[in-house]
């Protein structure tokens, strides 16, 4: 956090890391109650936690361009993501996926942080884990702590809780599990 300390105003950072604390227990609880035991449950939460570390680089190093891929995706009701690959190249995604890689974080990390807006795209050998974050972000973001910036809807988390509760998998008592540890989350530091 003292890394990324003094943002520019773009992000709120204490939303950006409660969100993040979610998305990072959201996909630690998904792998252990799906049984997913392809990556360790401690580089999943890792992942997770640090999914959307591009942003914070955007808002620590590149402010004005954050600010007009943000004012971009409001005008034309597109994901964030999408609006940095259109005006920047990349996205916040891959941005911290090389950040993270420099830092020598372990592959399966760098991958799941560079590759949770498009997990199609990822390693096949990360491929789970990638999926895993994204659809962990996709809840958390519709239904619980989100990063309003990114736009990722309800409709879409609730499309996904619908296909996980088609296999037979309760999303409600996660969701309950979100929501406590959420409200104990409250003394995050600003």
């Amino acid at each position: 956090m003292k890394v990324f300390s003094c943002g520019r105003g773009v992000l709120e950072h204490r939303s950006f890391w409660r969100h993040s604390a979610a998305v990072a227990r959201a996909v630690r609880e998904l792998a252990r109650r799906l049984g997913y035991t392809g990556t360790p449950l401690e580089q999943l939460y890792v992942g997770g936690l640090l999914h959307d570390v591009g942003l914070l680089l955007l808002d620590q190093y590149f402010p004005q361009k954050l600010r007009h891929s943000l004012d971009m995706a409001q005008d034309g009701d597109e994901p964030l993501w999408r609006i940095e690959s259109f005006a920047l190249g990349t996205d916040h995604g891959e941005l911290g996926g090389l950040l993270l890689g420099r830092w020598m974080l372990p592959e399966s990390i760098v991958s799941m942080v560079a590759e949770h807006h498009h997990p199609k795209k990822s390693p096949k050998k990360h491929h789970d884990a990638c999926w895993l974050i994204y659809v962990a972000e996709v809840i958390c973001s519709g239904l619980g702590p989100s990063i309003q910036i990114e736009r990722l809807t309800q409709a879409r988390a609730e499309s996904i809780v619908e296909i996980i509760q088609s296999a037979n998998y309760s999303i409600d008592a996660l969701l309950e599990d979100l929501g406590a540890q959420t409200e104990m989350s409250g003394a995050l530091p600003n």
